[in-house]
């Protein structure tokens, strides 16, 4: 039965998921000039508002018909338990496209904190149990700026993605990212920095089972320099031969071991030993660095031309690859570029013969892709392409990898960015050992 309800006794429902009803000008002109056409659905307020009535559907007609000045509205009242209610406003919002994807997963966590089941939530929405699962776990995320970056029109797949991260904190700091010309960099960084921790756990438990770590000041010219160590692999390098042996752990996965001088040693010691040690540890450790930076660079590269969109670059991939051939210096492609791209394996050391049969699959597809992928594995790229050396020798070989990705559409994040124009704080480094 529908019955006029002065529009003082309505209220929007506390538990609506969608919580921003949105710009009601042009509805509200609507109502002025046709009145309300379409009732709203209510049920009996509690607590507070005993006496008045919670909106189930119909909130943004509430907020335009009170913008428009009316003093009563249309209303079906109806008997809702609370879970029916939650389930009906999530219903009728997701309809309209009028949720957010925020707004889901906490419509969906409220269904579920009532009692329901994830099987019962998919029953009455129609959406996967999958995706019941994953909108929810949306809700680890902080809330804010999880907020903050909906307006970037992003793809669930790339919130999603960042559950590839373990630390909560760290995922958190990348959602700011999000849909940013940096957020590949910044996910690969993260990617990389938790790989190395897991790796510098798993290696200082190594050490501590062979030797004892001292502090990075200690004085250890009373130590011999045994061996300097950067992987779980090398702790068996510590020999075990009843010697103890102490350790010092450098910022990344690297340390020095040594042992006290044997009486035959302690004649024989040089004072520049550990100096040399100190200078060699300290090299290795910068090249470190430097590998790091150019591995993760030319996985930005090589993921770029794998997803990039070849439509309409025809012509761009043929002038690419007249050029390319016209210069190359190399009798075979790189087949490690060609499997990065193309997401196939096939070694280098493959006989040429063979190459065309393991790229047919995938040429009958996407031949472009194939296309730029054997021209681009021409090109010198590879996870030993020296990014730094390249500017600071200006590297002509460099410039025409970078001319060829823009082309492309490619966009350099700021640190790749600094390594092209020289500002990167690696260089004042190099400047600074060199001098």
């Amino acid at each position: 039965m529908i019955e006029n309800i002065s529009i003082e006794k309505l209220h929007p429902h506390p538990d609506n998921p969608r919580r921003d009803v949105g710009d009601v000008t042009e509805l509200s002109e609507s109502i002025k000039a046709s009145g309300v056409l379409q009732n709203l659905t209510v049920v009996p307020a509690t607590g507070y508002y005993y006496g008045d009535y919670y909106v189930v559907i119909g909130n943004r007609r509430l907020a335009a018909a009170k913008a428009a000045g009316l003093t009563e509205l249309p209303c079906a009242v109806v008997e809702m338990n609370q879970k029916t209610q939650v389930a009906t406003m999530l219903l009728e919002n997701m309809q309209r496209s009028d949720l957010t994807v925020y707004e889901q997963a906490q419509g969906f966590q409220m269904m579920l904190d009532m009692g329901e089941t994830v099987e019962s939530v998919a029953e009455m929405t129609g959406l996967s149990q999958s995706t019941i699962r994953r909108r929810t776990k949306l809700l680890q995320l902080d809330a804010d700026t999880f907020k903050a970056t909906e307006g970037r029109n992003i793809d669930l797949q790339d919130y999603e993605k960042l559950f590839e991260i373990e630390n909560a904190a760290r995922r958190n700091k990348l959602l700011e990212e999000i849909g940013t010309n940096n957020f590949n960099n910044s996910f690969q960084k993260a990617i990389d920095t938790e790989k190395r921790e897991k790796e510098r756990a798993a290696f200082v438990d190594g050490l501590n089972a062979a030797a004892t770590q001292i502090d990075n000041g200690a004085d250890t010219s009373e130590l011999k320099y045994i061996t300097y160590i950067c992987n779980v692999d090398m702790v068996k390098e510590i020999p075990d031969d009843g010697h103890e042996y102490f350790y010092k752990l450098f910022a990344d996965t690297s340390a020095n071991v040594y042992r006290a001088y044997t009486d035959d040693e302690i004649r024989d010691r040089t004072a520049d030993t550990e100096k040399r040690a100190a200078a060699a540890a300290a090299e290795r450790e910068r090249q470190q660095r430097i590998e790091e930076i150019n591995a993760r660079m030319y996985t930005l590269r090589v993921n770029f031309l794998r997803e990039c969109s070849l439509k309409g670059k025809a012509t761009i991939i043929k002038e690419y690859a007249a050029r390319t051939m016209a210069q190359i210096s190399y009798d075979t492609p790189d087949m490690d570029i060609v499997s990065d791209i193309l997401g196939i394996q096939i070694d280098n050391d493959v006989q040429p013969e063979e190459i065309w049969d393991l790229l047919s699959p995938k040429f009958a597809v996407d031949p472009e892709r194939v296309l730029l992928a054997l021209t681009y594995s021409f090109s010198g790229d590879g996870r030993d392409l020296d990014l730094l050396y390249g500017y600071a020798d200006g590297d002509e070989r460099i410039d025409n990898i970078y001319t060829m990705l823009e082309r492309f559409g490619y966009e350099m994040s700021d640190e790749e960015q600094a390594l092209r124009d020289g500002t990167h704080e690696l260089f004042a480094e190099l400047e600074s050992e060199t001098e």
